[in-house]
């Protein structure tokens, strides 16, 4: 354990240790791809991050509840605990706004290793009220990710 020092009466090692695991903390944003409502996604090149997030779902049409497949790749030589993944849909068309899709966010971490992928569901949903156009339609998704690297 490391020395332990006061200020202000507060444990300063404690401090630190919260630092360097905050600091720690990533979150990439840049990921885009493809959906359909039908939906898949792939991310556009974001060449500075080693994580890699793709999604499929087929058959949403307006009211329809699915489960999105969601495959991350970790091109790293270090394993990453990833703590969240948000989705984000753009508009399929001006018929069909991407505001019709509803994600759920991760429900539990998930540790993907070194050069490894893992694969989990991410829950969607097209609202009732959602127009005929958005029955097969494509959707831009943009990937939020946060990981921690072990």
């Amino acid at each position: 354990m490391p020395p332990s020092f006061r200020h202000r009466g507060e444990d300063v090692s404690r401090r630190l240790m919260t630092l360097g695991i905050g600091l720690s903390l990533v979150t990439l944003t840049s990921w885009t791809g493809l959906a359909r409502a039908v939906t898949s996604g792939t991310p556009a090149g974001s060449s500075g991050s080693s994580i890699r997030v793709r999604g499929h779902v087929v058959g949403l049409y307006p009211g329809a509840r699915k489960a999105m497949r969601v495959r991350i790749g970790n091109r790293s030589t270090r394993a990453v605990l990833v703590t969240g993944i948000k989705v984000r849909s753009g508009d399929a068309s001006p018929a069909c706004l991407g505001t019709n899709l509803r994600f759920r966010p991760l429900r539990a971490p998930i540790v993907v290793g070194a050069g490894a992928s893992k694969t989990t569901q991410l829950r969607v949903r097209m609202r009732r009220s959602a127009p005929d156009a958005c029955q097969g339609a494509r959707f831009p998704l943009r990937f939020a990710v946060t990981a921690v690297q072990r």
